[in-house]
């Protein structure tokens, strides 16, 4: 299943269960790109494709915002669908900091967010989502293809799916 159909059919579960008729905002969150360690690594070639590949995943989406914390990697990872968006990245530092300005700036929108290993579920808890089957936290230091979809509904009911994108991880 694409991502595209997937999205929608998590979007229509979603508004039938919750009876809400208000907006849904969408939050993607992935992990930065492939690094090799080090001090606020770069990506490496694998990283580099990997961030094309999200940006291609959203090729024809209407993205609102893209987020990203301040590393070099983050920054690296979400750049280029910020780019093809005519968008800038914005920083965050704190998961709850990047989960009200999006639920108070982008309501109703479709939002990418770039974390890291240990923040991307607490990013999607911040949003009152609950971790789904089969997304482990913190993810495995060589594991860069996961992805959350968190789904927030005008009363703030929230629900987290798990997916991947770009190369599977090792």
């Amino acid at each position: 299943m694409n991502h595209k159909s997937l999205l929608l059919g998590v979007v229509l579960v979603i508004t039938l269960v919750s009876g809400c008729a208000g907006p849904i905002t969408q939050i993607t969150i992935v992990r930065h790109a492939d690094i090799i360690g080090g001090v606020n690594p770069s990506l490496t070639a694998e990283g580099v494709l990997r961030a094309e590949a999200l940006r291609d995943r959203y090729a024809n989406s209407n993205i609102a915002a893209v987020y990203s914390t301040n590393a070099s990697r983050t920054i690296q990872t979400a750049t280029p669908i910020a780019l093809a968006h005519g968008l800038e990245v914005i920083t965050y530092s704190r998961a709850s900091e990047v989960a009200e300005l999006v639920l108070n700036d982008h309501p109703g929108e479709l939002v990418v967010i770039v974390g890291h290993s240990n923040t991307v579920g607490p990013i999607a808890e911040e949003f009152g989502a609950d971790l789904p089957a089969g997304f482990s936290h913190p993810i495995d230091e060589l594991d860069f293809d996961n992805m959350l979809l968190v789904l927030v509904n005008a009363d703030g009911d929230a629900s987290a799916f798990h997916t991947t994108y770009g190369t599977a991880s090792p």
